[in-house]
C-alpha cells in the first residue's frame, strides 16, 4: 500500500513539474479555439463590421427634405379652421398634402421655409384616397423632392416622418423609424383607404399631409425622396403611424 502512494506521489509529482515545463503541450489539446490541434488559432467571427450594411445619413437627407416641408393653415368662412402640413414636389410650387387637412377651407395660408407665405393657393382634392394638390405662385423656382418609384420601398427601410407637429411655431418636427409594413388598409370617419404604409415613425395632429421620406443611395450620395405622405394615427397606440403610397400618389397623378 506505501509503495502504491509513494508511486502516485511521483507520478503526481512529473505531472506538475511538467505543467510547469511544458504548459502548451498539456493545456491546448483541451482548450482549443478551433477544430484542429494545439496551434490552431481563434476563428474569425462569421460577420465583420466591414460587412455591416452602413447607417443612413439622416443629416444628409434632411437638407434636401426640410426645405420643401411647409406649413398649411385654412380658414372657414372667416373662422380657424385646421393645421397640417405638405410637401414642395415641384420647383414651379406643387405641393402634396392630405384632403383632410384643406377639404372645405374658404381659404388657404401656405407657409414656405426661408422664402415666404402664400395665400389664395388653388387646390384639387382627391377625397377616395385622402390626397390633395396645392398649388403656389412662387417668384424663383422652390425646392422640391421627388417621389420615390413604388419599387424601392420595402419592410424594413429607414424613413423620416416630416411634419408640422400640433403647430409648434418654428421649423417641422423630425420623427424617424422604418416602414413597418405595406398595403394596409385602414378605415377612417367612414371611408376606408387602400394601400396603406404602416411606418414606425411617431406621428402627431399637424403631421398629416407631411411627407414620409426614405433615403436612396445613388452615386452621388444619399437622396431623400417621398415614399408616402403621412394621413393617419391609431389613438393611444404606440409607433403605429399610417402613410398614402407613393405608389397611389403615382396612380393617382399619372406620374
Amino acid at each position: 500500500m506505501r509503495l502504491k502512494h509513494g508511486f502516485l506521489i511521483i507520478v503526481l509529482m512529473l505531472f506538475v513539474v511538467a505543467c510547469l515545463v511544458f504548459p502548451s503541450c498539456l493545456i491546448s489539446p483541451f482548450f482549443q479555439w478551433g477544430m484542429g490541434g494545439g496551434d490552431s488559432v481563434p476563428a474569425s467571427p462569421t460577420v465583420c463590421q466591414d460587412e455591416k450594411p452602413p447607417l443612413p445619413n439622416f443629416i444628409l437627407a434632411l437638407e434636401k427634405a426640410l426645405p420643401t416641408v411647409v406649413r398649411i393653415t385654412t380658414s372657414e368662412d372667416g373662422s380657424e379652421g385646421k393645421c397640417g402640413s405638405g410637401v414642395i414636389y415641384t420647383a414651379d410650387g406643387y405641393i402634396l398634402t392630405c384632403n383632410h387637412v384643406v377639404e372645405n377651407a374658404s381659404d388657404i395660408k401656405v407657409d414656405v421655409p426661408d422664402v415666404g407665405s402664400f395665400s389664395n393657393a388653388k387646390v384639387w382634392c382627391y377625397p377616395d384616397v385622402d390626397l390633395a394638390v396645392v398649388k403656389i405662385n412662387a417668384k424663383d423656382p422652390l425646392p422640391y423632392v421627388e417621389i420615390a418609384p413604388p419599387e424601392s420601398v420595402g419592410v424594413g427601410q429607414w424613413v423620416l416622418a416630416i411634419g408640422y407637429a400640433y403647430n409648434i411655431p418654428g421649423s417641422p418636427t423630425v420623427s424617424q423609424g422604418i416602414i413597418s409594413a405595406t398595403n394596409r388598409s385602414i378605415g377612417v370617419d367612414g371611408h376606408t383607404f387602400t394601400d396603406i404604409i404602416q411606418t414606425s415613425a411617431p406621428l402627431n395632429p399637424g403631421n398629416s399631409g407631411g411627407p414620409l421620406v426614405g433615403l436612396s443611395l445613388t452615386e452621388d450620395g444619399e437622396h431623400a425622396l417621398i415614399v408616402g405622405i403621412n394621413d393617419a394615427i391609431i389613438k393611444d397606440a404606440d409607433n403605429m403611424g399610417f402613410a398614402i403610397s407613393n405608389k397611389t400618389i403615382m396612380d393617382v397623378f399619372e406620374i
